[in-house]
């Protein structure tokens, strides 16, 4: 794809490029600071609690909301001053639908495997195998703020990161005549670092995953660039993964209330025999 030094395309008055870095620095701070300015405001309204327990539910349930809210104002915005953009990729996508979902497929594919070989590389080394940032939606995912969390994880934050890293972050660089292969790189290592970085910044121990993260990433940016930049493959190969995460998670808690049950039906049958 050539580019022109100067390309106006998304904005009359701004070139291409710097819209790009704006909508990525705009989005970047949506994530790692916006819902900072909601979950102070929830936390008023929702009072606080004198229970530790009560209230550490009500942190994460706030967490979830909040996180919410700020990456629906982050597509708003996006859509807003990007809606060239994206109306081009969802025509584009009309036209290649079926090859556009099949890269998407195949992509989804290897990222469910990709995470399974992660899993057994971490029981290998006896590190545990979930990050904080997958905790933290665990914990948000069996409170109050369940149903959120999954619209939040299953179909917000997907389409809000793959606008700030693939369409704005790769735009930008492409825009500024890097080579794509160092552009996909730098876009899958900053993605991965945001991701282990989010909860545990100065945590050495939060950049073991930085693999597991970067490899995901790798497979989104290929999903878009295998469908010629066009933002709705890498969407949908994210939306695919959460929710596959998601069924994971759901089936675990399941199995686990399963056995704990069977253990207490268990420990009261040896009671009865005494």
């Amino acid at each position: 794809m050539n580019y022109q030094v100067d390309r106006r395309t998304i904005s009359p008055n701004i070139s291409d490029k710097y819209m790009y870095v704006i909508g990525f620095l705009g989005g970047l701070g949506i994530l790692l600071l916006g819902s900072l300015f909601f979950i102070l405001p929830l936390i008023f309204i929702g009072g606080v609690s004198d229970n530790l327990e009560d209230m550490t539910e009500k942190i994460y349930e706030f967490q979830a909301y909040s996180a919410c809210c700020a990456e629906l104002l982050g597509i708003a915005l996006s859509v807003i001053f990007f809606r060239k953009v994206l109306v081009k990729d969802f025509f584009e996508f009309l036209k290649s639908w079926p090859k556009i979902i099949l890269i998407a497929i195949v992509s989804a594919v290897l990222v469910y495997l990709s995470g399974y070989l992660f899993e057994y590389i971490y029981e290998l080394f006896n590190i545990q195998s979930s990050s904080s940032n997958q905790e933290t939606i665990e914990l948000a995912l069996f409170g109050k703020g369940k149903i959120i969390m999954i619209l939040q994880v299953a179909l917000i934050a997907p389409i809000f990161e793959e606008l700030v890293f693939r369409k704005f972050c790769f735009g930008f660089l492409r825009e500024s005549k890097l080579n794509r292969v160092l552009s996909f790189f730098i876009v899958a290592f900053i993605f991965a670092l945001i991701h282990c970085s989010s909860e545990d910044f100065f945590k050495i121990d939060a950049y073991v995953y930085l693999l597991n993260y970067f490899a995901l990433s790798a497979i989104l940016c290929a999903s878009y660039v295998l469908a010629k930049d066009n933002i709705f493959s890498s969407i949908l190969v994210h939306m695919i993964n959460n929710i596959l995460s998601l069924s994971n998670l759901e089936y675990s808690q399941n199995t686990k209330v399963i056995i704990i049950v069977f253990d207490e039906i268990d420990k009261s049958l040896k009671l009865l025999t005494i």
